[in-house]
C-alpha cells in the first residue's frame, strides 16, 4: 500500500512551484513500513518540470511493535528571491529514540545547492521538532524549532531558531527564543510576524527582521463575542 500526505508548497520568484510531501509504504506480507520525503517542481500551469524525486532514499523498513520504525515526516518548504528552495523534515529512529531535523536546498530547476544536511544533532537525552520555516529578504531562510532535554522523570523544552542564506551559509547561529512559534511570515517592511499559543489562547508577535529581537507580543486574541481562540492560525 502507498499513501502520500503532509504536503507543503512554496512559489519561487521565477514562477516555479516547489512541493514536498511524505510517502508511506506498507508491505502487508511482512507487516513492515517505510517512509520517505519526496520533492517536485511545477510551472505556473501545473506541469511538472522536475521530479518527482525521492530526497531521503530510505530503504529502512520497520514495525512499531518490533521497535525498529524509522520515520521521516513533517516536511516544509520555502523559496528565496534568488529562486532557491529549502526543504526541511524530521527523522525519528525508534531503536535509539533519536529525532533530528534535516534540510536540503535546490534551485528552481532542481539542481542541488546543498545536499542533505542535519540542522540538529540529538543525543540519548535530547530530541528536536516542531519546525517553522519561512523565507526572508536578502535570500535568507528563518528556521525555528524546539529542543527537548530529558532527565527522568522530567523534561525541559527550549525554543530555538537560526537563519541561513540560500546557499546554506549560517547568517545567525542557533539562538534562543522566548516563545514557541507556531507560524511566521515576513512583512513588507522587513519585520517578522509570528503566531504563538499560550494556555489562554492565541497571541501574535513581531521580530526585528535583521536582529531577530522581539519587538512586540500581543495579549490573547479574542473574538468580538469575547471568545478566545485556542487553535493555531496560519499567516
Amino acid at each position: 500500500d502507498t499513501a502520500d500526505y503532509s504536503y507543503s508548497l512554496a512559489a519561487s520568484s521565477d514562477g516555479k512551484i516547489g512541493i514536498t510531501w511524505t510517502r508511506y509504504l506498507y508491505d502487508s506480507a511482512s507487516d513492515l513500513y517505510n517512509y520517505n520525503i519526496w520533492f517536485a517542481i511545477l510551472d505556473t500551469v501545473g506541469r511538472i518540470t522536475f521530479g518527482p524525486v525521492n530526497l531521503t532514499n530510505s530503504n529502512e523498513w520497520g514495525n512499531y511493535e518490533n521497535g525498529n520504525t524509522v520515520g521521516v515526516y513533517d516536511s516544509r518548504i520555502a523559496a528565496t528571491n534568488d529562486n532557491h528552495f529549502m526543504i526541511t523534515w524530521n527523522k525519528w529512529s525508534q531503536s535509539d529514540g533519536l529525532e533530528n531535523i534535516y534540510y536540503t536546498i535546490r534551485q528552481s530547476n532542481g539542481t542541488m545547492v546543498v545536499p542533505i544536511t542535519n540542522v540538529t544533532s540529538s543525543s540519548g537525552n535530547t530530541d528536536y521538532g516542531y519546525v517553522v520555516l519561512t523565507s526572508l529578504t536578502n535570500n535568507r531562510f528563518f528556521i525555528s524549532y524546539i529542543r527537548w532535554e530529558y532527565s527522568d522523570p522530567y523534561y525541559y523544552s527550549y525554543n530555538l531558531f537560526r537563519v541561513l542564506d540560500s546557499n546554506g551559509t549560517i547568517v545567525k547561529p542557533e539562538s534562543g527564543l522566548d516563545y514557541r512559534i507556531e507560524d511566521a511570515v515576513q512583512l513588507s517592511g522587513g519585520n517578522i510576524l509570528f503566531t504563538l499559543t499560550y494556555d489562554d489562547g492565541i497571541r501574535y508577535g513581531i521580530l526585528n527582521g535583521t536582529t531577530y529581537v522581539p519587538i512586540y507580543v500581543s495579549g490573547t486574541i479574542t473574538h468580538p463575542s469575547n471568545t478566545s481562540y485556542v487553535n493555531t492560525v496560519s499567516t
